[in-house]
């Protein structure tokens, strides 16, 4: 039994890649072609928290080059998603914040799931950190 943690949710839906229906390559586990998504979507209350400005444009230099640091991330109580039978992963896509009445629309590619803040061995927060689909930006299009 955990304390409780105040956040500050909101609604996010979030469509889930089917990794059974999306074709990969032997080699390298990476899809190829189309992607393909879950016809449900999951509706989940979590909080949004963006990264600082100044970070959106610094590059890390890593193993396969230079890669932009996420966004932001989402926070959602692990209990909750537990409860839920959900099993949240890269790839999966953020495409509304927000009321039902009056959703902001975005585009944004789950990076990374880890636990975090550990309390009697276990974890009360799951961290989902996202990315804008880097092959959508209007510069790199058409």
């Amino acid at each position: 039994m955990g304390l409780p943690v105040r956040m500050n949710l909101v609604r996010i839906v979030i469509e889930q890649l089917n990794t059974t229906a999306t074709v990969k390559d032997a080699d390298f586990r990476e899809p190829v072609g189309v992607k393909k998504y879950n016809t449900t979507q999951l509706v989940l209350e979590g909080q949004v928290n963006l990264a600082a400005k100044k970070t959106f444009f610094v590059q890390t230099p890593s193993r396969t080059g230079d890669t932009e640091p996420t966004m932001g991330h989402l926070v959602f109580k692990k209990k909750y998603i537990d409860d839920l039978g959900v099993v949240l992963k890269k790839g999966d896509v953020i495409i509304e914040v927000g009321p039902a009445a009056n959703p902001t629309p975005i585009d944004c590619k789950i990076h990374d799931v880890r636990p975090e803040s550990p309390l009697r061995g276990d974890f009360l927060l799951l961290y989902v950190d996202f990315k804008w689909d880097e092959r959508k930006r209007g510069s790199l299009t058409k």
